[in-house]
């Protein structure tokens, strides 16, 4: 969280709700800086709803369409807990009329290694995650920086950074992006099903 002072001390309005608001530029609050899709860039639409379609235990599945809109004709995200301990994440979307840029991404105070084409592992306090791209094959892990933060009224963000990938998403077509995050490093790659198998 960034100190609310710091914010309205150099003019920006805080408090603005609308698409436009200020606000959505500050890199903490906005859609840049949550584990959440970005497309194209853009911020998530503000009236925009998130409804739970599945709960079941050990997975839940969320329509996010709503959040898209104007961005991707469909997008749902489900999160999973395995047996191994491990956590699926699996979005499922579709793009508009014209080719999408999606990207997926995580801030972590971990020191991340880039272990090939669609893996990493990340490390801290002694312990240790791997980052697996399940879906779609080959998608090339990055690190995307944090510090120094991209606007000028942006808090530092010392010692942190951000872990993901970006999707070329074809005109009209759908895209299954599925992450797994394991613990320690073993356990084996999820069974993928559709979110409406869930």
């Amino acid at each position: 969280m960034q100190d609310y002072e710091s914010i309205e001390s150099k003019g920006v309005n805080l408090w603005g709700k609308t698409q436009d608001a200020e606000r959505w530029k500050i890199f903490r609050i906005g859609t840049a800086a949550h584990n959440v899709l970005m497309v194209d860039g853009q911020q998530q639409q503000v009236e925009g709803k998130a409804s739970i379609v599945l709960a079941r235990p050990g997975r839940t599945v969320i329509d996010t369409g709503e959040i898209y809109r104007g961005q991707l004709a469909q997008a749902r995200r489900g999160v999973a807990l395995q047996e191994d301990r491990s956590v699926v994440v699996q979005d499922e979307v579709k793009a508009l009329g014209q080719a999408a840029s999606v990207r997926w991404a995580m801030v972590t105070r971990a020191d991340v290694t880039i272990d090939g084409t669609g893996a990493a592992t990340l490390t801290q306090d002694g312990k240790r995650l791997a980052f697996r791209v399940v879906e779609p094959a080959g998608a090339t892990v990055k690190i995307f920086p944090t510090d120094p933060p991209p606007g000028p009224i942006d808090a530092r963000n010392p010692g942190t950074r951000m872990v993901g990938f970006e999707v070329a998403v074809a005109a009209g077509a759908a895209q299954r992006i599925v992450v797994q995050l394991v613990p320690g490093g073993a356990g084996k790659a999820p069974e993928v099903k559709a979110l409406a198998a869930w």
